[in-house]
């Protein structure tokens, strides 16, 4: 199942999810050590996780999000582990997608049960 990107927030909770999380090194050279919670901690980051700015990177040499500068999407990434804290925060977000993109003819829809269980994997 492929998750459809149609927003910038879309593409950083694909990355999150396919590429493993983030490191902590990196999250917290970009983000405020005082926000970083427990299930923060516990539901991004990872050894084996991405830095920021090279997820940012990635990001922004997509064709869709070409037009985003690098340190936007940096912040970006961390707003998004801040706004989305938990499974919980996290679930709601998915859900509104799947109902904002139901109307959608070429929409594949956002599972938070399919994004959860990938998050277990770690």
């Amino acid at each position: 199942m492929e998750i459809l990107t149609e927003t910038l927030t879309d593409e950083i909770a694909k990355f999150l999810i396919k590429r493993g999380g983030i490191t902590e090194k990196s999250w917290l050279r970009w983000g405020d050590k005082n926000r970083l919670t427990r299930s923060i901690r516990y539901l991004y980051l990872s050894e084996r996780g991405i830095a920021v700015d090279k997820m940012a990177k990635e990001i922004t040499s997509e064709p869709q999000f070409d037009t985003y500068e690098e340190s936007e999407v940096i912040s970006e990434i961390i707003d998004f582990t801040e706004t989305y804290p938990n499974r919980a925060a996290l679930n709601k977000y998915f859900s509104k997608r799947r109902k904002e993109q139901k109307g959608s003819e070429n929409a594949v829809f956002l599972c938070a049960k399919w994004v959860l269980a990938l998050l277990f994997q770690k």
